[in-house]
């Protein structure tokens, strides 16, 4: 099923389903894909329950996604911004 509205036919589309196309689409690098689909599902999500995992998770890829769009080489003053493991390494 596309996420599309008029491919879909007005069907709905989970907001779990979007959250997973995101986390594809940024696994697959289309970070400006992803981004879309995590805005979606926060949308959808605006009144969701307090403390549901999966908003804060969306809330905080979408911002690193946003942040690498605007800051591709990463941000100053980080020693390892150029590093590609750098969202797994603990900076001191």
């Amino acid at each position: 099923m596309s996420p599309d509205p008029g491919v879909r036919g007005g069907a709905l589309v989970h907001p779990f389903s979007r959250f997973r196309l995101a986390a594809f689409y940024e696994a697959k690098g289309a970070p400006e894909k992803a981004a879309e689909q995590y805005e979606e599902s926060l949308k959808i999500w605006k009144n969701a329950d307090p403390g549901l995992a999966e908003v804060s998770i969306a809330r905080k890829k979408l911002a690193a996604i946003k942040t690498k769009k605007a800051h591709p080489y990463g941000t100053a003053g980080s020693p390892l911004s150029l590093c590609f493991l750098c969202e797994y390494l603990p900076v001191p």
